[in-house]
């Protein structure tokens, strides 16, 4: 074994002390991103961004317009399947009897009339999102008006 010479290590040690310290600095950062993932922030630590974010009215709102939207999303969804279904058997109608046509008038009308109520739907949930960002703007100027007069009264 070595011995070290006037206090003095050798190169082997040195070798092991830095491959030491970068396992341990490995080690560490695995540790602390583990952290990252599992820590939940305690109440006082937890720093609110605005206002908008602890309203509870406000998040209530919005998680309504979110279930009416995915409601439409469904409907959509839905009418989207009647429409193609109208249209494979407009197809299968019109192969197996070009001379009903009776019967093609029908399916053809089924066909637009749900194309139409699906425009509707991509409507309704445009307005929905409309609406959404409408409140959220009327609540932040709400927030923005009261730090106004609270700074201004104390003037």
């Amino acid at each position: 074994m070595n011995t070290p010479v006037n206090g003095l290590r050798t190169s082997q040690e040195i070798q092991h002390t830095v491959a030491r310290h970068k396992a341990i600095t490995i080690i560490d950062s695995v540790m602390e991103t583990i952290r990252g993932l599992f820590h939940r922030p305690t109440p006082q630590e937890q720093v609110p961004l605005s206002p908008l974010s602890t309203n509870p009215q406000l998040q209530k709102w919005k998680a309504t317009i979110r279930r009416e939207e995915r409601l439409l999303d469904r409907q959509i969804a839905s009418l989207k399947e009647s429409e193609d279904k109208s249209r494979r058997m407009l197809q299968q109608l019109a192969k197996k009897r070009p001379q009903d046509v009776g019967s093609a008038r029908m399916l053809a009308k089924e066909l637009v009339r749900a194309r139409k109520q699906r425009q509707r739907m991509y409507q309704s949930k445009a307005t929905l999102n409309s609406v959404q960002m409408q409140l959220q703007e009327q609540v932040g100027m709400f927030f923005l008006f009261c730090v106004w007069l609270a700074n201004g009264s104390d003037i």
